[in-house]
């Protein structure tokens, strides 16, 4: 169930932020330098907050700093926002800039804070372009009981599983490349190159649990990007043929003219390819399978079904299956993490709770339908990119992949099990390898005149961390190259956004080859 938050009843208040997301409930504002609107806006109950497109707060209220202690003038808004959150309400942001209302729930980055409904207004009249900020404060849950019981089971597993992911992603690591290791070097023993890719796949299943995990308590890793979801499906087609069987008859369809998003690409297609394999499970006899792409617009009366999605633009993806369904009285209970209709051992029942996690991250909305004996359709929105869309490159699988001459990357990490397993990587790959066992000897290192091409740094270190080792590396050597590698979503986000991130993101456990293709497309500056 989505949280809720209470909001005021009295025909005196603003609008809610369900009420404001109509474009009829909406007109453009304009802040100009009028007495009188300077008045309503200090005095005004609800917290104001006025951004620009980057994110700069360019006024806010007293209302405002008492909800989000620290929002001042020229602050970054994500820095005053919980990490799971901030994706959402760039996403908000986002339609504001485009002219049109929306609005999400946030939580502070004080653990402490209320929970916060948004609603985004979109102003014209300014030197540069902005939106409007409403903010009100709430329990978890409001009056709905069953939302309550939600979110605190939301938190509950977002701590646990943040509580171990950093330090089981880095044991995962060293198995993951261990075992890769091994079963290269045992070529010519059949059995026991066996055993180390039943091992190899053990790590990697272990390393899927956690990740869909977080993905349930929206404390994922994600890497938005501007891009064509339709470009996706149709990259995707070969591969999900290869996953179905003979018997499942495979349909995928795009609209004239799609939109683009903002979201995770390879997050996303793994989430369609689950999507798939599910399908697959229900259809044992076969049958037919449609993932459908198209345009969707969601209007306020839309939107207000559920509380967790805005009204807006969105680019809708459908999933829809002729399988053997979903009984009417479990339906509502699919997205729960462990829950599945699955034979046991058949599934982990964390599919679909990692679906919609990601959609809920990422701003968007999951939806269900279902009939026993008819199939099941799954719907996933996500929200229109409002930028220009940049395609990324994708490296063809043949790509070189080696080190050029001289290639020198410094390995920054305190656990010594990873650390020398990313050297023996490295190594193996061409590159020159400095070791550092914190941000201060990796700090000394880089004050020397040794050619480092790129720095290769955990996030979560002692004393130094890597988000500041990578800032300072960046002022000694402006050109440097740098790629950051954590075990846990939250440690890469708490201090910024995402999307500011002084480094692109290598998400452990990884296994050789994506190390090989980020070191290569960093040092080449192919990676944000």
């Amino acid at each position: 169930m989505p949280r809720r938050v209470a909001r005021p009843a009295t025909d005196a208040s603003p609008p809610s932020p369900a009420a404001a997301q109509s474009p009829a409930a909406i007109a453009p504002a304009t802040i100009a330098d009028d007495a009188l609107l300077a008045a309503m806006f200090a005095a005004s109950p609800d917290g104001l907050i006025a951004v620009d497109e980057t994110g700069r707060i360019l006024r806010a209220n007293a209302a405002a700093a008492a909800l989000l202690p620290g929002s001042d003038g020229g602050a970054r808004l994500a820095d005053r926002i919980a990490p799971q959150s901030r994706l959402a309400l760039e996403a908000a942001i986002a339609q504001g800039l485009a002219g049109r209302g929306a609005s999400c729930d946030c939580l502070p980055h004080d653990p402490d804070g209320a929970p916060l409904a948004v609603a985004v207004v979109p102003l014209s009249g300014l030197p540069v372009p902005g939106a409007l900020l409403v903010l009100r404060a709430g329990e978890p849950g409001g009056s709905d009981p069953e939302a309550a019981i939600e979110t605190e089971k939301l938190e509950a597993i977002g701590r646990l599983t943040g509580g171990v992911a950093h330090d089981f992603n880095n044991i995962l690591t060293v198995v993951i490349g261990n075992s890769e290791l091994l079963a290269e070097r045992l070529a010519a023993d059949e059995e026991g190159r066996k055993l180390a890719l039943i091992s190899l796949a053990a790590a990697q299943a272990g390393a899927d649990l956690t990740r869909m995990l977080l993905a349930y308590s929206r404390r994922q890793a994600l890497q938005p990007t501007e891009f064509c979801p339709a470009d996706l499906l149709r990259e995707m087609r070969g591969l999900l043929e290869r996953s179905l069987p003979a018997t499942i008859a495979l349909d995928v369809l795009c609209c004239a003219d799609p939109w683009g998003v903002r979201a995770d690409r390879a997050q996303l297609a793994s989430v369609v390819l689950n999507l798939a394999l599910n399908a697959r499970d229900a259809m044992p006899q076969g049958g037919r399978l449609r993932i459908e792409l198209s345009n969707a617009t969601l209007d306020a009366a839309t939107a207000d079904v559920a509380a967790d999605v805005a009204a807006g633009d969105y680019v809708l993806i459908a999933v829809q299956d002729t399988g053997t369904g979903i009984p009417a009285a479990v339906l509502h209970r699919v997205f729960e993490p462990f829950f599945t209709t699955k034979q046991v051992g058949k599934g982990s029942g964390l599919g679909l709770a990692m679906v919609q996690g990601f959609a809920r991250q990422s701003g968007g909305h999951v939806a269900i339908d279902s009939r026993s004996g008819v199939g099941t359709t799954i719907r996933l929105y996500l929200p229109r990119a409002q930028v220009q869309l940049r395609l990324p490159e994708v490296t063809a699988l043949g790509g070189d992949l080696r080190a050029r001459a001289g290639e020198t990357v410094l390995v920054a990490e305190d656990n010594p099990a990873v650390q020398a397993l990313m050297s023996a990587q490295l190594e193996a790959l061409g590159y020159e390898v400095v070791t550092a066992g914190d941000g201060q000897e990796a700090l000394a290192i880089l004050h020397t005149s040794q050619r480092i091409d790129l720095l290769l740094t955990d996030i979560v270190m002692p004393e130094i961390d890597g988000l500041t080792l990578a800032q300072r590396a960046r002022r000694l050597r402006p050109a440097l190259r740098i790629l950051l590698t954590t075990g846990h979503a939250d440690h890469a986000v708490e201090r910024g956004s995402r999307l500011t991130l002084p480094g692109a993101l290598l998400p452990k456990p990884f296994t050789h080859e994506e190390l090989a293709r980020r070191v290569r497309a960093a040092i080449d500056g192919k990676l944000a």
